[in-house]
C-alpha cells in the first residue's frame, strides 16, 4: 500500500477501500521496524492515529478531502512546527520550541496532511547528510543489518524516512543540492522549485539568498502533487512571488521537447562518470521523441566554489542572532557579556559552523570583500547569464546531481551542477537513473522560470518508461 502513489491512495482513501488511519499504522509499523537503526527523526508527535480517525470520520459522512489528507509527512527540523522543538541539529537550540508552523506546514496541514515528525540534518542544514548532527548519525535504511557505525552509509534524514515506509513524502530545505543528493542516496526524486515561489517563513536559513523549501518523494508525479499546495503570497515573507502553481495531471508526451546538454559535462570537464549517466539518460529521452543538443554554461566549472563564498559569507550575518540573547542556548557561566557571547557561541557551535562563520567574515572583511565575495557576486551574474542564454534555445536542460567517481573531480568542483541551479534560483528535479557499484546514480532536469510543469512532466514520462533498478552504469537493462 505504501508504494502506491499518493493519487492512488487518496482514490482509495475516498473509495472507503482503506482508512486514514490504515495507512498511518502502517507507517507507524515501518517506524518500529527501522527507527531505531536509521535514526531519521529528532522528534516525533504523539497525534497522528487522532488525527488519522478525524478524516476516516469526515469520509464516512462522504465529506470531499484533499489530496494530500491523512498522507503523513516529515519536516527537516530546520522549518519550524508548532509545538514541537527545532534544534536545527545544532546544541545552540537543543532547548527551543516554536509556538507556530512554517507557512509551507501550515498549508500542509490546512490539507489535513499528518505530520510525522522533525527529521536529522546536518548542523543548521549545512552539508548533506547527517554527519555534524549534534545528537546522531542517520543512516541509509538498507543498511539495517551492519552492526558497525563505521561501515554504514549516513544519509539525510528525510530521505531515510520516506525510502524506510515511514512518510509518503518530505519537505526538505537545500542551498547548494544537499536536498537532492541525499534523495538521490536512497534512490529517491526531488523537486527544488523556482526562487521565491515558496515561502521560508519559519525556515531557519543559513544562506537565504541560495535557500529553497522543496520536496522529497518516490516519485515525480508524488513531488507536483505535493508542491501545487505550497506556492502562493504570504503575508509573512514578502519576497514570495504569488505564482500560482498548475494543477495536474504531469502526465505527457516529451515529443519535440528540446533539452540542452552542458558541453562541459560531455568534454569530461566536470568528471568522466558524470558525462556517462547523462548521455544514457539522454539517449532515453532521445528514443522518447525529445531532441538533444549541446549547449554551452562556461562558468558552472565555478558554481561549488562561488556558491561557498556567498553561503558563507550570509552564514556569517545570518548565524549571529545566535548569541544567547536573542537566540540559542546561553552560558550561564560567563562573569561578563563579551564571556557570555563567546562561550555561547563556542559551546553551541560545531566545527563546521564555526568554520563557516570564520570564512564568512573574512569573505566580507575589508581585505577580503573585493577579492572573495565581490568577485563571486559577479561570477553568479554571469552564471545567470549562462542559463538565461541556454534556456532561451532549450525547454530544460539535462545535468549530473553529483558525481561518481569522486577521485578525479577537484572537491570544489564536484557540487557544481547542483550548487549552480540554487545560484540561478531556476526549478529542478532530480531522480536516479542507473545503479553503480549498486548505489542509486541519477541526473536533474533544470527549467524555465516558473515552469516546474515541463520538468516534472518530463521526469514522470521518464519514471513511466524505465525502471532504473533494472539499469548498471556502462550497461544496458539488465
Amino acid at each position: 500500500m505504501l508504494n502506491l502513489s499518493i493519487a492512488q491512495i487518496n482514490e482509495k482513501l475516498k473509495n472507503k477501500a482503506i482508512r486514514a488511519s490504515e495507512i498511518f499504522e502502517l507507517t507507524q509499523k515501518k517506524t518500529q521496524k527501522y527507527e531505531d537503526s536509521t535514526g531519521a527523526f529528532l522528534a516525533m508527535p504523539n497525534d497522528g492515529k487522532k488525527k488519522a480517525e478525524g478524516i476516516d470520520k469526515l469520509i464516512e459522512k462522504n465529506h470531499d478531502i484533499h489530496l494530500l489528507a491523512g498522507i503523513p509527512f516529515s519536516v527537516k527540523d530546520n522549518i519550524s512546527a508548532a509545538d514541537m522543538p527545532m534544534t536545527c541539529g545544532s546544541e545552540m537550540l537543543c532547548d527551543y520550541t516554536p509556538s507556530f508552523d512554517a507557512s509551507v506546514v501550515a498549508r500542509i496541514k490546512e490539507k489535513q496532511g499528518i505530520l510525522k515528525g522533525k527529521t536529522n540534518l546536518n548542523e543548521f542544514g549545512i552539508g548533506g547528510g547527517t554527519e555534524t548532527s549534534a545528537f546522531h548519525q542517520t543512516y541509509h535504511p538498507l543498511e539495517q543489518g551492519k552492526e558497525k557505525d563505521s561501515t554504514k552509509e549516513i544519509a539525510g534524514g528525510g530521505a531515510a524516512a520516506l525510502a524506510s515506509g515511514q512518510v509518503l513524502f518530505a519537505l526538505e530545505s537545500d542551498v547548494s543540492g544537499e536536498m537532492r543528493m541525499d534523495a538521490l542516496k536512497c534512490g529517491l526524486t526531488a523537486l527544488k522549485p523556482s526562487y521565491p515561489t515558496v515561502s521560508k517563513h519559519g525556515l531557519v536559513s543559513y544562506a537565504p539568498s541560495l535557500d529553497q523549501i522543496g520536496i522529497i518523494a518516490r516519485s515525480a508525479v508524488d513531488c507536483g502533487e505535493v508542491w501545487q499546495s505550497l506556492p502562493g503570497k504570504d503575508e509573512f515573507d514578502m519576497s514570495v512571488r504569488n505564482h500560482p502553481a498548475p494543477n495536474g495531471p504531469w502526465d505527457g508526451e516529451v515529443k519535440s521537447l528540446r533539452i540542452g546538454i552542458p558541453s562541459e559535462v560531455l568534454q569530461n570537464k566536470i568528471g568522466e562518470g558524470a558525462k556517462e549517466i547523462v548521455l544514457k539518460t539522454a539517449v532515453d529521452l532521445e528514443k522518447m521523441g525529445a531532441d538533444i543538443e549541446e549547449c554551452s554554461l562556461p562558468h558552472l566549472k565555478e558554481s561549488s566554489a562561488i556558491s561557498y563564498i556567498i553561503s558563507s559569507a550570509e552564514a556569517s550575518s545570518s548565524l549571529a542572532r545566535f548569541d544567547g540573547v536573542r537566540f540559542g542556548k546561553r552560558n550561564i557561566e560567563a562573569k561578563d557579556i563579551l564571556t557570555m557571547y563567546m562561550k555561547t557561541r563556542g559551546e553551541g557551535f560545531g566545527e563546521k559552523v564555526k568554520k563557516r562563520i570564520v570564512a564568512g567574515t573574512l569573505f566580507l572583511s575589508t581585505d577580503g570583500y573585493e577579492s572573495y565575495y565581490e568577485y563571486a557576486a559577479k561570477i553568479r551574474s554571469l552564471l545567470i547569464h549562462d542559463f538565461k542564454q541556454a534556456l532561451m534555445s532549450y525547454d530544460c536542460l539535462l545535468m549530473p546531481v553529483s558525481f561518481l567517481n569522486r577521485d578525479e573531480v577537484d572537491e570544489r568542483e564536484k557540487n557544481a551542477a547542483c550548487a549552480a541551479v540554487n545560484l540561478i534560483g531556476l526549478p529542478t528535479v532530480s531522480f536516479p537513473c542507473c545503479l553503480t557499484q549498486d548505489a542509486p546514480a541519477g541526473v536533474q532536469l533544470v527549467g524555465k522560470m516558473f515552469d516546474e510543469r515541463t520538468i516534472v512532466k518530463i521526469a514522470n514520462r521518464y519514471q513511466k518508461e524505465i525502471d532504473w533498478k533494472t539499469r548498471k552504469k556502462g550497461t544496458e537493462p539488465v
